[in-house]
């Protein structure tokens, strides 16, 4: 059974193709814009589509908040004057496959025009009868603020990821050390608890992939056969290395003059990714 009424139906089903979608950007700004939309029978919801869809602050915004609303109205009449129209406001999803879409789950809707009344009622968070109640709006991952590792030995290992790589730590503790990349930071702590890494491991950007391959061999260090460059290091750590250029992974530029890398780019394929995704 439909949330919508048979007047409401009645109305969203002959053509009318045009509405005013509102979301509100991550500072709070509402953002209002026309869009092409169909009401999904199966899903009782309102489906919004366009062009680079993906690409659009609509679709970012529901993509960040997870909440949209849409107004779809006319005129019936302009002597006498009768506008009419749905507003429909509730959870949204942004849809990336297998096309691009917003879709809005109905929890208020209101409606005038369409009979003697308006119509103004929730409906119950947006559910149809069987179908399991919508997830609360939950924090979403920003980024990683820094990894930790576990060696034998600080001095140690401070030792051998300096011959690797061009190190600056951001501070030191009793049994810890801070490695700086700027706005992250691998924590080094003492007590290794564990065998070694077999598939588990983390990602760490650099540079220059081909340098770090070079520096690794030079210090004898366990190197994971495949195709690109994972190493172990003595204390059973596995680290993948990737580089800057070829990956979506972003620092902002004034992070990057800090860290002495201002001239860091991306390659045409990473800009292109990012891009379809709406970040750059």
């Amino acid at each position: 059974m439909s949330v919508f009424t048979e007047a409401e139906l009645a109305y969203l089903h002959p053509g009318r193709r045009l509405g005013r979608i509102a979301t509100v950007g991550a500072d709070g700004t509402p953002h209002v814009v026309p869009v092409g939309w169909t009401h999904h029978r199966e899903h009782d919801t309102i489906d919004v589509s366009g062009r680079d869809l993906e690409q659009t602050e609509k679709f970012r915004d529901v993509r960040a908040s997870g909440r949209a609303a849409i107004v779809i109205d006319d005129l019936a009449s302009s002597d006498p004057w009768r506008p009419r129209a749905i507003e429909v406001r509730g959870r949204a999803e942004a849809i990336s496959e297998p096309a691009a879409l917003i879709r809005i789950h109905p929890e208020r809707i209101v409606s005038w025009g369409l009979g003697p009344q308006r119509g103004a009622r929730t409906v119950g968070g947006g559910r149809r009868t069987g179908e399991k109640p919508a997830a609360r709006a939950r924090s979403r991952m920003a980024g990683i603020n820094h990894v930790a590792l576990e060696v034998d030995d600080i001095d140690q290992a401070l030792g051998f990821y300096g011959e690797i790589f061009g190190l600056s730590l951001r501070g030191r503790v009793a049994g810890g050390a801070f490695i700086d990349i700027g706005d992250q930071f691998i924590a080094l702590t003492e007590g290794r608890s564990q065998p070694p890494d077999d598939d588990r491991h983390f990602g760490l950007v650099v540079d220059d992939r081909e340098a770090v391959r070079r520096a690794l061999e030079v210090a004898g260090a366990e190197i994971v056969p495949g195709r690109g460059l994972d190493f172990r290091d003595p204390w059973g750590n596995r680290v993948q290395v990737v580089q800057y250029d070829e990956v979506q992974f972003t620092k902002t530029a004034p992070v990057l003059r800090a860290m002495g890398l201002p001239g860091l780019t991306k390659t045409p394929a990473a800009r292109k990714e990012l891009r379809r995704k709406g970040l750059a």
